[in-house]
């Protein structure tokens, strides 16, 4: 085949085929719209409309045939349902009229007379309270009456022995801080029991009394059992010539109070700045509480100082010298 026949092949192709699609273009335009003559496609439902609002509605009494049809055979198959039965409601319960009971009369009770309370003493003006100012805020408590004055206790008295008036003097001033010394405090006994003792100069006045009564014979040793109203004499209750030593004799006298079974024996006497109840116990000097008893054996008599050398003595049973008896 020569290119002349394939040229004019070619060009009755183009000229059939620009024919055809001319023809279609005119079919196309002289039918009506697609919106119009219900357009359907592939990706919608046939009775789908696109757009609905451009389709004139159709009227509501308009009824298809074949509707019409299917809508009697379905009359036709409906079996009609009975009608509900009625149930008849129980009659309501009438209630029974509620009795009134008449309410009882309560009696009135008769009226007691008014008693009037009795008007309060006056309070005289001396004894009253003066009235608090406000601005100041003052509390002013009620002014009582002063109370009668109460007479002091008397101290225990003596049996009109010397032991006995020597007791009872000491007794008395047990507690008092002032006013006494150790000389003082054995003065006032001596003038009580009426003994009158005139020390040697620089001599100290339980050393004087001391040797009076070993003059009598009336000085005892540890063995002795003491009794109310004796008197207890010890060495180095302080340090009187402030030499450091333990070399001062008779520095004090105490008044024995009573004594007990197992050898303590109470006294009262004036150490350590006031006159004091004391203990002493000879068969235990060096033991100042019992642990298991919790018994005091021996008090204290001389005060501690920074100054003491070792091995000084302080306990009531340590610095013992002599039993005495008027």
């Amino acid at each position: 085949m020569n290119t002349r026949t394939v040229i004019s092949l070619a060009c009755a192709a183009g000229l059939i085929a620009v024919s055809g699609g001319c023809a279609q273009l005119e079919k196309n335009m002289k039918s009506p719209h697609p919106m119009e003559r219900n357009f359907g496609h592939m990706w919608f439902n046939s009775a789908t409309q696109v757009y609905p609002a451009l389709k004139a509605a159709a009227p509501q009494n308009e009824r298809t045939p074949r509707r019409d049809a299917e809508a009697e055979r379905r009359t036709a198959t409906i079996t009609p349902v009975a009608a509900p039965t009625t149930i008849a409601k129980a009659p309501a319960p009438v209630a029974k009229p509620t009795e009134v009971k008449p309410a009882p009369v309560i009696a009135e009770a008769p009226k007691r007379p008014r008693v009037t309370a009795p008007p309060l003493p006056t309070i005289p003006a001396r004894l009253r309270a003066p009235k608090a100012t406000e601005d100041r805020g003052l509390h002013i408590e009620e002014v009582r009456p002063p109370a009668k004055p109460v007479a002091p206790e008397k101290g225990p008295l003596g049996d009109g022995t010397r032991a006995g008036e020597l007791l009872a003097a000491a007794q008395r001033l047990v507690g008092i801080q002032e006013s006494f010394d150790e000389r003082g405090f054995l003065t006032h006994l001596l003038q009580v029991a009426d003994v009158d003792i005139q020390p040697k100069e620089s001599e100290s006045l339980a050393k004087a009394l001391y040797e009076k009564l070993n003059e009598k014979d009336r000085v005892y040793g540890p063995a002795h059992s003491p009794v109310a109203g004796d008197l207890i004499f010890f060495h180095n209750t302080l340090d009187r010539d402030k030499d450091g030593r333990a070399d001062d004799w008779f520095t004090m006298a105490a008044v024995v109070e009573r004594s007990d079974g197992d050898g303590t024996v109470t006294l009262i006497g004036y150490a350590r700045g006031a006159i004091r109840r004391m203990h002493m116990n000879l068969k235990h000097p060096s033991i100042r509480r019992n642990e298991i008893t919790n018994k005091t054996h021996n008090d204290l008599l001389r005060a501690k100082s920074m100054e003491d050398r070792p091995f000084t003595a302080y306990l009531a049973g340590e610095l013992f010298a002599s039993y005495g008896r008027l």
